[in-house]
Parts: structure tokens; sequence; C-alpha cells
């Protein structure tokens, strides 16, 4: 048998691309996967074996030396600005990369859907719209390991997969202490609830017995936990019957769903691939996760007798849901707009955004009769507004005992304590059954800083200020100038020198490109061209989608986002010029290491929450941090990639679930409204997968991962120090009124320089 050897491709990019570092990368690729025969067969001998392996151990470390060069250059920029990070963790990254391609002999776009360009065949384009999951490529990137990533994923409403010729790194570890594996997380997206706003769920009528046994089976669930009895009587009005007979399937493994079930008569069994799990009994209920977004089912159900169930579909719980939030955020609204502080109404004193944030931190809160609100005497550390009932107000050693006044609804009391912690003047006691709307003290402080400030600040907008980590001298940016840039929105290719193909995708393709228009002095410099098919964007409905996309990615400026220079069209398609990043992916380097230490968790986090505040002023809520949406640069520092998520939220909140299941915030999978708070919460779960190497609160099965989000209970490793632990925690509050990084500030709209500190200083200030 005769030993097969690498041997090098020739690939138009091989001239004029030896410093560039993509190229470096890309060129080391194609040898390590090209593989052949030798040039002499049977009667070439061994000679011309020789000489082919002397070549590619020429290559070899021609490569390496490249990538070492980089390396070295790399760790003394970052010495130079400070960075506590260990650049070695590339080193690792490339020999454990080139060792696996070496023994793989895979070709780098394994696993990608075949390349077409713009103008490829009607039979190629009805290959992949015959997938049954519609997806979406966004940038690709060549990193530091010799390999291309391509982002595929289904931002409609199915599933998402991060494909790679190389490892993709999603520690999915159990605590349990089985090795890390690779694995494809999902993003998912369950639409935003406006497209069915004119929607009317059914009403229909049930018996109390009936109604009695949909509210046992649906209260205990996790979906369910904090309706309120006027939602919970909606949404059992909503379920419809239906029937089954004996041996008829009620669900079919694989099959997309997008209802609840309630079991009323009969039995039912579960089947997973035709092995028999469970019997279930009238009262039980199944399919739950339908209710969020579709996905396929993960077991069939078979009636073992004629079965009567009931059934509420997803549009119906989203619709009941939403209106029942949004309705609860304007009572509060109008509650707030009331309220005087110093004969001033405190919405004349907050913006519309901070007035929204404070309803979302106030509470309603039930008294009894009789129960005392508040004491005489007391500190004050809350303000109440009357919603429903009657209170009495009492004041030592005055009318002889008796109330001097009695306040209705719509009235408010406690306001002072906005202003400070003095003691209570008064005692307030509750007539009847009293509901009050109450905002604490310390709540409202953190979101919005002192309201004696805010009493007196200057409402002029500081439009355009430069911020300090926007300066590239301080974090080491070397991108260039925009001035430099193309302008042009008419794509002309014969501007365009390209070099290579990165990936390809369902959309489109991306490539790698020269400007050979640039100045003199940027004549080195490479672009990625991620390239849009319209046609694809039309027959998909997604030109609203990329058009929204497109408009952020060009609005973000910044040094730890990746970089939308301009975007070009021509009848056929759309042309993204895009950063080239040369680092890999920050999913593989976690793959490699397992884990990260803290102070690697630290700079990287660091780096994520400067491009987070940059968004956040421009109220851009990301909604899709992970790892594998984290490419480094050929220094080291990392930049936030892939804003097919990414919504402006300008007022109010969106009630559109999406994300990744591991990174979900509360609110989202609880349809509750969200703003750019989801953010912080994934930051706080990103610091914990790249310390442990797993996400805390991950599970194969999606539901159970979503319960034990929403169970606020973080299970904290043994080697966290208290100061990772605390900060994972403040993130991680299921409360997004006050979860760390949240706050508003007295500078700046979205304040973030607590969790700045913590994140640098380690301690809370």
């Amino acid at each position: 048998i005769r030993r097969r050897v690498p041997r090098a491709k020739e690939t138009s990019s091989s001239n004029g691309l030896q410093q560039s570092a993509c190229e470096s990368s890309s060129s080391s690729r194609t040898s390590d996967t090209a593989y052949g025969d030798g040039d002499g067969g049977e009667s070439g001998g061994e000679e011309a074996r020789t000489q082919q392996t002397a070549r590619a151990r020429l290559r070899l470390q021609d490569s390496e030396q490249n990538i070492t060069t980089n390396l070295i250059g790399a760790s003394q920029h970052l010495q130079r600005k400070g960075a506590m990070v260990k650049m070695n963790m590339l080193s690792k990254l490339k020999s454990g990369k080139s060792s696996s391609k070496s023994s793989s002999g895979k070709s780098s776009s394994s696993g990608l859907d075949e390349a077409t360009h713009l103008s490829s065949s009607s039979n190629s384009r009805s290959s992949r719209r015959g997938s049954s999951k519609d997806v979406k490529m966004t940038d690709a990137r060549a990193d530091s390991g010799n390999n291309v990533s391509v982002d595929v994923s289904n931002r409609s409403g199915g599933s998402s997969k991060k494909m790679s010729s190389s490892k993709v790194g999603t520690s999915s570890r159990q605590r349990s202490g089985m090795k890390s594996k690779k694995s494809n997380r999902q993003a998912i997206q369950g639409g935003p609830v406006d497209d069915v706003k004119d929607y009317v769920p059914p009403n229909i009528p049930k018996s109390d017995s009936a109604r009695a046994l949909i509210y046992k089976a649906i209260k205990p669930n996790v979906l369910f936990r904090t309706c309120d009895k006027e939602e919970l009587s909606d949404l059992i009005d909503s379920f419809q019957p239906i029937t089954h007979a004996k041996g008829s399937i009620v669900i079919r493994e694989g099959d997309e769903g997008d209802g609840f079930y309630v079991l009323s008569n009969g039995s039912v069994s579960v089947y997973e691939q035709t092995e028999y799990k469970v019997t279930m009994s009238p009262g039980s209920g199944f399919g739950e996760i339908a209710l969020l977004y579709s996905c396929p089912r993960t077991a069939s159900i078979k009636a073992e007798e004629d079965c009567k169930l009931w059934v509420m579909d997803r549009r119906a719980f989203r619709v009941i849901l939403s209106r029942h939030k949004r309705k609860r955020l304007n009572m509060k609204l109008m509650l707030l707009e009331k309220v005087k502080i110093h004969d001033k109404l405190l919405s004349e004193i907050l913006k519309p955004n901070e007035m929204q944030s404070v309803a979302m931190a106030a509470k309603f809160q039930l008294f009894n009769a009789q129960e005392i609100i508040v004491r005489q005497g007391e500190k004050g550390d809350a303000f109440y507004m009357i919603q429903d009932g009657l209170v009495d107000v009492y004041i030592a050693e005055k009318n002889n005992g008796m109330p001097v006044v009695s306040l209705k609804k719509g009235t408010f009391f406690g306001e002072k304590a906005l202003l400070s912690s003095d003691v209570r003047t008064a005692t307030c006691v509750a007539q009847n059954n009293v509901k009050c709307l109450v905002l604490g003290r310390e709540d409202f402080v953190r979101m919005l800083g002192d309201l004696e400030y805010l009493m007196n600040r200057n409402y002029e907008e500081r439009e355009g200020a430069p911020h300090d980590d926007e300066e590239p001298e301080l974090i080491g940016a070397h991108a260039l100038d925009t001035n430099v840039h193309p302008k042009t929105k008419k794509f002309d290719q014969k501007e365009w020198d390209i070099k290579r193909t990165l990936g390809v995708g369902a959309y489109g393709f991306v490539k790698l490109v020269h400007w050979n228009r640039a100045p003199t002095t940027n004549s080195d410099v490479f672009y990625a061209l991620k390239c849009v098919s319209k046609e694809l964007i039309e027959e998909k409905n997604q030109e609203h989608k990329i058009k929204r996309e497109q408009d952020i990615m060009v609005s973000l400026v910044h040094p730890f986002i990746a970089r939308c220079y301009t975007v070009m069209e021509d009848p056929r398609g759309k042309y993204f010029l895009m950063e080239a990043l040369c680092g890999g992916e920050l999913c593989e380097l976690l793959y490699f290491e397992q884990r990260f230490t803290e102070e690697w968790s630290m700079f990287y986090s660091a780096g994520v929450l400067a491009g987070f505040a940059h968004m956040h002023e421009k109220k851009v809520a990301y909604r899709d941090l992970k790892p594998e949406n984290l490419v480094l640069d050929s220094a080291g520092y990392v930049k936030i990639v892939d804003f097919g998520l990414a919504k402006v939220i300008d007022k109010g909140q969106t009630y559109t679930f999406c994300g990744t299941p591991d990174y979900l915030a509360p609110e989202v999978i609880l349809s509750e409204g969200h703003d750019w708070a989801v953010d912080y919460w994934g930051l706080g779960v990103l610091i914990y997968e790249m310390t442990e190497g797993v996400a805390p609160f991950y599970s194969d099965a999606p539901m159970e991962t979503y319960r034990k989000a929403l169970s606020g209970n973080i299970h904290i490793p043994d080697h966290f120090t208290v100061v990772v632990a605390n900060l994972i925690k403040k993130l991680l509050h299921t409360e997004q009124a006050k979860r760390l990084g949240r706050h508003c500030g007295r500078h700046n709209s979205h304040h973030v320089s607590p969790l700045v500190l913590e994140l640098r200083l380690g301690c809370t200030p």
C-alpha cells in the first residue's frame, strides 16, 4: 500500500498575498487538505515520494513561520497595551488544527453547501430549496488555524446551524466531568407578535370541570409560571377540543408542531424512534415547546384508546401573553404619569425610555384590609401608587387617632423615598383590599441614578461625542480610516480582484477580495465580500430582514464589532464589503482549551461589553451572543459578528422569541417583552461558559434548559473566584430591571460603568 502524502494545490490566490494573514491561513489550509498518489506512479520509486515529502515539509514550515510571526506581533501588541491575555493559546490552537488537518485529509469546504455564483443554475438552487431547513449564510472568516468557517442559520423561525470545516467548539460538557464535545447550537426565532396584532384568539366555552382540568395541567408548567388569574383564564378559553380514534397518531416524531395538548379523556403512549417510553392519563400535558417556536417533535404520541384532547396553538399563546404584558405595562405608565415630585410631573422629569424603565422596575403588590403598608418613624425605602382600594393615613398625636385623610385610586404616597431615605412621617393602613404599584428607591437609583440630578439635568443630547472605548489608539485597533473605502452603491466587478472563495451558503457566498483602486498606502489590505442573491432573498421573503441587518451593520462602527464598510448592489445581488478577520472563532479556541482562565474570560468579555455599549447607545439589541458569534482578529481581540437577530428597540419593548436556547433570557422565554437587557444576560452566560467550559443551564432538552434559566438557581463551580461568581449572579438576575448592565446612569442613557469596574477591578463600586 503506497503512503499518501500532502501535495500542494495551485490556486489563483497564490500571487501577491504572502503579506496577508488571511491568505497565509488559506494557502496552508489548501496544502494540508489536497492529497495525491505521488508524481512518479508505480515506477516513480522512492525518489519522487521523498521529494514530495520534502516539499510538503517546507510548505508546513513556511506556514508555521508565518503564523508564528503573526502571533509574536500580536503578543507584543497586547503586552504594550497591558492586556491580560496569554497568546500561547493561539499556538495551541494552531498546533491542534494542524495535526487534525494532516490526519483527516478532509477538504476545507466539507459539510458546506455547494459553491454557487449569483448566476448559478436553477438546479443548484432547487437542491437547496428542497432542504427542510431554510438557511442563511453570513460572514465567512479565515482563521489563524488554517480553516474557513461559515455561519449557516435559519433566522425565519426554523433552526440554525454553525457549520465549519474545522472543529466547531461549543463546549457541551456535563458537570459530571465528561470530555468536552463539539455541537452545533441552533439559533431559533418564533416570529414577531406584531405580525398577528389583528388576530383574535378563540374563545371556546367549557364546563367548570374542563377548565379545572386544563388549569391543573398548565399551572405547574414553567411557561405559565408568571401568569396571573386573568391571563390563565384567557389562555384556558383559547384551548380547542379535538378527538383521536384508538391507534391514531396524535403527534408524529420529526413533524413540525405548533400546539400544546392537554389530555381530557382516554390514554396515549409516548414513543421515541419506535421505542415505548411511557403512557399518559387524563390531565397530562405535552408538546409545550411548540408554543415558543417551530421545531421538529422529538417523540410520537399514539392514542391507546379513543381520546379527547384540548389543544392551544402558538399564535394564541403568544398573542394572549403579549397583550396582557403590554396592558400591564401601559397601566403602570398611566399611574406613573400622574406622579408629582416637587410640583413637577415625573413624566416631565424623565425621558420616555426612562419612564419605560421605571415601569419595568415597579411591581404590583396586594394588601389585605387593615394591613399596615408603611409605618410612621420607619425608614422610607419605597413609593406607592394606589391602583385599587382605599388607604387611610394616620399621624401620631393628631386627630385623636382617626385618619387625617383617605387616599383613593390614582393617588400616591411615600414619594419622598425616591429622593432620600428619610423616616416616614405618617402611617398608611389599607382600609379594604388594596392593590398598589410599588417602586423601591434602590431599584430607581440603580436604574436611573439620583432623582435630584435627573430633575436638574441638561436634556441636550450629546450626539456625536467621542467615547473612550472607541478611540483606536487605546485598544490597538488597526482598521483603515473609513475615507479610503469605496462609497459607491453600484457594484463594479472590475474594481475588485477576487482571490478565493471563503465559504458558501443558502443565499450566496463569501469571497476574499482586494480593491484594485485603493490608495498605494493601503494596497496590501484585503476584504471579505459577502455576495447575496436577490432572487433567493425574494423567494424566501427575506427582503425586510436583510435590509434591517444591512442598516444595523453599516451603522455600527466600533473596534470590537466586525466592520461592514459599505453595501453595493447590481441587478443580480447585494454585496457586503466586510472586514476580513483572521484570528479564528472563539468557540474553536474554547474547544481546544476546554475552558479559559478567569483572566482570559474577562479579557474577551470586556471586548464584548465595549461592543454592547456602542450598540445600546444606538438602541440596538444584539440578541444572539454566544462563542460561535465571536471572532478574533489577527491581534487577538474579539469581534462581534452576525447581526441576523439584531433589532433597533428605540421605545418600549419587543416580543419576538429569538436567540440560542442556552443563552435565552427569562423575559424572552416567558414572552414578557424585552429590550437590550437580554444582552447582559447573555454576557453572564458567556463568562460562565468560557470559565467553566459549559453553559450554566445546559441540557440536552431545551425545555429543561428553560426551566433551569427561569429558576434563578446557578451552580457555581468550586474553581470560580468570589469575584467572578458574584459578577455572574448579578448578570444572570431573572428580573431584567435589576440586572447588572441594564442600569441607566447620570451621563449616558445606558450606563455600564458598574459592569466595567467589575470586569476591570473585580469589585462592586
